[in-house]
């Protein structure tokens, strides 16, 4: 039976649950439970475990400024299947949908449009989000075991209670990031470069542009246009925190000249605080990916996913005794490794060799 996240009934017609049983029908299911996300935009290409490379940069290239997102007949968005750990939904145009709970360990929603949208509870370790749109988004509970946020937007978006374990957020936009910092969980994380003003960049320009009331406006419009329902008015009530005529004096000034409140330097304190060096950051993250895939034999996704692969490259050398645990059929520390096949392993070898290659070697 195919597990579903919260959705809404649209326009499509059909109830609720018909619905995601046609969404179940519409992939081919690798394994069960399959999520499915409901009031979302249709993503550029079917979501699957392995895009090619080239619609992945398709997706980064169509991604769209804040969204707007492909329609099927009539104007209206179609559901999205996707299937879980290891999916991949790069370029993904998910605006407002609820992702609540979802199990996308080591997948990759790179570029993925997720404005407004739900994560809360969402399971994303090892998995990555680069360059991802997350403004107004709400991770409370999410867990971001050595998840990438390189270059992720977060502006508005709410961590309350999230795990920010051997996570990267270079470069990551963090203006009017929220949530009760005292609750969250954040340790050992890689982060240079990111933007605590006002300012982000959309994907189709590499210039940063100035967050003011006519980026909100073009943000809700892009929500607004979403099936009306209790979706839509959620997510509109998300994306306030990026409404620079707020009354809440706890959430940054949109005058980048004006000083943060409390709040806002809690977070930066927290997160700064928690900041260490390339090689301490890779040892992390390395030890993040395998209490991910070896704690149990049921990882074999997450192991293929495109999101984990790619974390695993980012730790480097520090990764290395995880790949010969995961190419070892017979290790007593990582027993999924009996589930791979030689060519997961032969994947697995190569980003070894690449990551030990001498330069010049």
């Amino acid at each position: 039976m195919a597990r579903a996240v919260r959705g809404e009934t649209n326009r499509l017609g059909g109830s609720r649950e018909r619905q995601y049983r046609r969404g179940a029908q519409s992939v081919h299911a690798e394994r069960d439970p399959t999520t499915h996300i409901l009031g979302a935009a249709t993503s550029r290409s079917r979501p699957s475990r392995a895009r090619p490379a080239a619609d992945r940069r398709e997706g980064r290239r169509s991604g769209g400024d804040q969204g707007g997102g492909r329609r099927c007949g009539g104007g209206q968005r179609r559901p999205v299947a996707l299937l879980s750990q290891g999916a991949s939904l790069s370029g993904a145009e998910l605006q407002g949908a609820s992702l609540f709970g979802a199990e996308l360990q080591g997948g990759s929603l790179e570029g993925a449009q997720l404005q407004g949208a739900r994560l809360d509870d969402a399971q994303l370790q090892g998995a990555t989000l680069e360059g991802a749109g997350l403004l107004g988004a709400s991770l409370n509970r999410a867990q971001l075991q050595g998840a990438s946020l390189l270059r992720a937007r977060l502006l508005g978006a709410s961590l309350d209670q999230a795990v920010l374990e051997a996570a990267d957020l270079s470069d990551a936009s963090l203006w009017r990031i929220y949530g009760l910092t005292h609750f969250a969980t954040v340790a050992a994380i890689r982060m240079s470069g990111e933007s605590w003003l006002p300012l982000w960049k959309s994907l189709i320009s590499a210039f940063d542009r100035r967050w003011n009331d006519k980026e909100y406006h073009d943000l809700r419009t892009t929500i607004e246009s979403l099936p009306p329902g209790e979706l839509r008015d959620e997510a509109l009530k998300r994306i306030e925190s990026l409404d620079c005529r707020t009354p809440d004096k706890t959430l940054a000034s949109c005058d980048p000249s004006a000083p943060p409140p409390p709040e806002a330097v809690t977070w930066r304190k927290a997160l700064e605080a928690a900041r260490v060096d390339e090689e301490a950051y890779a040892e992390a993250l390395a030890k993040a990916l395998k209490e991910l895939v070896c704690s149990g034999d049921d990882a074999i996704y997450v192991v293929r996913g495109a999101g984990f692969q790619e974390r695993l490259k980012a730790a480097g050398a520090a990764a290395s005794s995880l790949i010969d645990d995961l190419t070892n059929k017979d290790s007593k520390d990582c027993p999924v490794s009996a589930s791979l096949t030689d060519a997961d392993k032969a994947k697995l070898l190569r980003i070894k060799q690449n990551a030990t290659k001498k330069p010049g070697g």
